[in-house]
């Protein structure tokens, strides 16, 4: 390290030297006996949204020398006065609103005007600012600007250490350009920003709201009477048991960072599982606030209380770990009660959401059940075994004006305040409501009332105002759906975390053969797609390494050091990775660490990728190769650092001259398609981690990541235009009624297609999803005969 005695900041070596054993010492490695097997198709997806394996990513403040926490800028909020507060919860209760947990405190901090810049080293620089609301049962934030470049990050976390959010990313980063968080136990937080110095001036951050909380969420400190009532039951409970998939579609929500309610995922009849969300009209989010939801999942106890016991009525050990931030407003009628949006991201897969089924016949229920968050509690499950009746809202008589559905009273379990916006299910598992209000408690009988599915599928009559355009996209006129259970695991042949019916469903891949997987997926057939979530297994899938380096070290290639960088995709660690401790310690010399992949028939057109990177900022030359043997399985690379063995085909070189700043500071991808070969042949391809003067006492190694390996044949695009042969567009694609021609008819039916069209739609020439210049001007290319 160095210290700048000018502005007082510790700056990084930016290598692992000085600390780097203590780290690597217990990883997982190779065995350099390498033992080989035969080349089999291996086929590993990884089932994580990249948005959310930042959650993997570790504070700046916890991962490198910085400034004490008593340098920090601190800004204090204004308290509160509970008495005043408590007086306005009980009205806002007799006015059946939202259940209110934090106070809002409205700000305008930006890294420009608050906050305490630090220059950790050349190439990055780190701002922190610490907020205070004394007293504050937890704190949560409305970034009302959030635009992160690429390569940077945030993290809010509690001054002692204690607790953190996952980071956040430029993957966060949204249209409505805002960013709401979480909340964190405390009274005192830090927000923290990372960024690389190229990058420094493309940050945009505004925080306009601190919310204080007073009560919910940290037993310990918060308002006990905010416990749910015992006699509530636990959804691991055995009656929960053959609801496991409802269950996981009901989490519970903060809007504006002030109030709480419980949604749930709700599924269309295209089956896709678009992320609409539903709740109650009267939760207060609309098109105005749809950006600052918060949507937790799986918050839920562990176990069983038994209901009515004192542990059922005590704090539950749920986490509140797994949650999607921000949304777009789609619709909300205040006569049935309901609000949908559509939420910005996918959860991801690693949470196990479902998509709740629906019946919008309006049938009247036999029994029902209802899955909830009751003041904000852990997921609790509610049973009435009688029939259920057609009412107006607060009132008995049947039918009344048909918005609601009234439960008489709770067989076992109840609703309070935190229930509204859950969903009501009858006997065959489909919503027919969500909870707008009611009596119910613990201590009675009393009845609730649901907003009526059958009343929100037509509305006001607007698709503003209604759930049919939104959840029958297909205009099919189903009267029901069923719940989609969780999706993992899942399909994800282009390995981009989300599943391939998602892709297609958003547009973001193309499916002209309407066989669930994209197009760009089926050019070709994957041989091998190797993510190391596992390395240890990687010795029985025939891959081998060898330690050719001088003089040799301690280490050849290990799993990932999140402390350094995150994978590609998918857990922090899961990368392979190789570093200067491939020679002695103290010593300096050539690095020769073969990494090999499994043999396997090599022909030519066969592409191998992957993806490589190394720190931000390194200033210490890296350099990979990938070399290519075509002798079977033979791992023959000589027995010097310079030798090559069988693997004389140099196929890819990175930063061969060793440039500083030659080797990628962010995962970038590599491509090389194999020619040469002539016949097919028995062989094997390897990196090569080769750098002269390296090791702790040279100048020209530090630590390089690999991940996201893959080996693809393609067979499927003979004409080589790259669209899969089986869902090939006719010869003229703008000729769209056949009759050989393109002229006015086909120039209208273009005309009436404009803008998004949604497939199969032969005006949309280009497949982009929308129908606009690009297709016209095709169109016109066309005009007159056409074969």
């Amino acid at each position: 390290m160095q210290y700048d005695t000018e502005s007082n900041t510790i700056l990084l070596d930016n290598r692992l030297h000085h600390i780097a054993p203590l780290l690597i010492a217990g990883l997982a490695w190779f065995s350099l006996s390498g033992a080989t097997a035969s080349a089999q198709p291996i086929r590993f997806y990884d089932t994580s949204n990249p948005l959310n394996s930042s959650r993997n990513l570790v504070p700046t403040a916890k991962s490198r020398p910085v400034n004490p926490v008593e340098l920090v800028d601190v800004r204090l909020m204004p308290g509160i006065d509970l008495l005043m507060v408590e007086e306005e919860d009980l009205a806002r209760d007799a006015q059946g609103l939202p259940y209110r947990f934090a106070i809002a405190n409205d700000v305008f901090l930006t890294p420009e005007n608050s906050g305490t810049w630090e220059q950790l080293d050349r190439d990055t620089w780190l701002w922190r600012l610490r907020l205070v609301s004394a007293g504050a049962v937890s704190i949560n934030l409305g970034f009302t600007r959030y635009d992160m470049p690429e390569g940077g990050t945030l993290f809010v976390y509690t001054t002692d250490g204690s607790s953190e959010l996952r980071g956040f990313t430029a993957a966060d980063n949204e249209a409505h350009g805002q960013l709401w968080t979480p909340p964190l136990n405390s009274d005192d937080i830090i927000v923290e920003v990372t960024l690389p110095s190229d990058v420094l001036v493309h940050l945009e951050l505004e925080l306009t709201r601190v919310n204080h909380g007073y009560r919910g969420f940290d037993k310990a400190k918060g308002d006990k009477s905010a416990l749910s009532g015992s006699c509530n039951v636990d959804v691991n409970c055995p009656e929960g048991a053959t609801w496991t998939d409802e269950i996981a579609s009901v989490a519970l929500i903060i809007v504006n960072g002030e109030t709480l309610s419980t949604g749930f995922m709700v599924n269309n009849t295209a089956n896709d599982r678009k992320p609409y969300f539903m709740t109650a009209y009267h939760s207060g989010l609309n098109a105005a606030n749809d950006a600052a939801l918060v949507v937790f999942w799986n918050y839920e106890n562990s176990t069983c209380r038994t209901p009515g016991s004192v542990a059922s009525g005590a704090a539950g050990d749920g986490v509140m770990r797994d949650f999607n931030t921000g949304s777009s407003f789609r619709s909300r009628t205040a006569s049935s009660d309901f609000c949908l949006v559509e939420l910005d991201d996918y959860p991801d897969a690693s949470f196990g959401v479902s998509y709740a089924g629906w019946d919008r016949s309006g049938a009247a229920a036999d029994s029902a059940i209802c899955i909830h968050h009751p003041q904000g509690e852990e997921k609790r499950i509610s049973f009435e075994d009688n029939p259920t009746s057609i009412t107006t809202y607060l009132q008995n008589p049947v039918p009344g004006d048909g918005t609601h559905i009234r439960v008489t009273d709770w067989d076992l379990g109840t609703t309070e305040d935190g229930s509204s916006g859950s969903p009501l299910f009858d006997a065959n598992h489909r919503i027919i409501g969500q909870l707008h209000g009611g009596y119910a408690a613990c201590s009675n009988n009393d009845s609730d009332w649901y907003g009526r599915f059958f009343t929100s599928w037509t509305g006001s009559g607007t698709p503003s105002t209604r759930l049919s355009d939104w959840l029958d996209p297909l205009s099919s006129g189903a009267l029901t759906t069923n719940t989609l259970g969780p999706i993992s695991p899942f399909q994800d042949c282009n390995l981009n975390g989300l599943p391939d019916a998602m892709d297609i469903s958003s547009l973001t891949s193309l499916d002209c053969n309407s066989d669930s997987i994209p197009d760009e997926c089926q050019l070709g057939t994957d041989l091998m797609i190797e993510n190391f979530d596992d390395i240890s297994l990687l010795p029985g899938l025939g891959w081998d390494v060898v330690s050719n380096s001088s003089p040799l070290g301690p280490f050849t290639w290990f799993g990932g050091i999140p402390l350094w960088f995150s994978a590609f995709r998918g857990s922090a660690e899961t990368y392979v990775a190789s570093s200067y401790q491939a020679i002695a310690d103290s010593s300096s010399g050539t690095i020769s660490e073969w990494l090999m992949i499994p043999p396997l028939t090599l022909k030519d057109g066969l592409e191998f990728s992957f993806y490589t990177r190394t720190l931000w900022g390194n200033t210490f030359p890296d350099r990979i190769q990938v070399r290519m043997s075509l002798n079977g399985s033979s791992i023959n690379v000589g027995s010097t650092p310079t030798s090559v063995g069988d693997f004389t085909t140099l196929l890819l070189d990175i930063n061969p001259t060793l440039t500083t700043n030659g080797y990628p500071f962010t995962w970038q991808k590599y491509t090389v398609v194999l020619s040469g070969i002539g016949t097919p042949t028995t062989g094997r391809m390897a990196f090569r981690y080769f750098v002269i003067n390296g090791g702790p006492n040279g100048a020209n190694s530090n630590f390089i990541g690999v991940d996201n390996v893959r080996i693809v044949e393609f067979t499927n695009d003979t004409n080589d235009n790259g669209i899969p042969d089986t869902c090939e567009f006719p010869p003229c694609p703008a000729d769209f009624n056949s009759d050989t021609n393109v002229n006015v008819t086909d120039l209208l039916a273009l005309l009436a297609a404009w803008g998004t069209c949604l497939p199969p739609c032969p005006p949309d020439i280009n497949s982009d999803g929308f129908v606009n210049v690009t297709d016209l001007l095709a169109l016109l290319g066309a005009w007159g005969s056409c074969p």
